[in-house]
């Protein structure tokens, strides 16, 4: 297996210096510092517009808790966004809550 920085050494030769700045610049705008919980969704198209809008809002990660109704990912609807949005599925929203004040988040909830 490869590092990360061989990968990036081995495939930098390959992009124009536009294309290497404006990788840059997306990858520097992303974030850990927010994220997204939802619960049991229920319409598809309403799961995959969330997940579409942590994808375009640069959230690195979102919590789903899907113990009735299973979030499921759709392509056509989803548009790519599962490949830059980290999903996190958990069966307790109490437990999702506890891991993530455990690393440093503060909740806020809507209903």
């Amino acid at each position: 297996m490869i590092s990360t920085q061989q990968a990036i050494d081995h495939l930098r030769p390959y992009l124009t210096d536009n294309r290497w700045d404006l990788m840059h610049d997306i990858l520097r705008q992303r974030t850990r510092f927010l994220t997204v919980i939802t619960e049991e969704l229920y319409r598809e198209h309403n799961a995959n517009a969330l997940l579409r809008s942590c994808e375009c809002f640069g959230l690195q990660e979102m919590h789903v808790v899907d113990n009735i109704n299973e979030f499921a990912i759709h392509r056509d609807m989803s548009r790519g966004a599962a490949k830059w949005v980290e999903i996190n599925k958990h069966r307790d929203v109490r437990q999702c809550i506890k891991g993530l004040r455990n690393r440093g988040y503060r909740i806020a909830a809507a209903h």
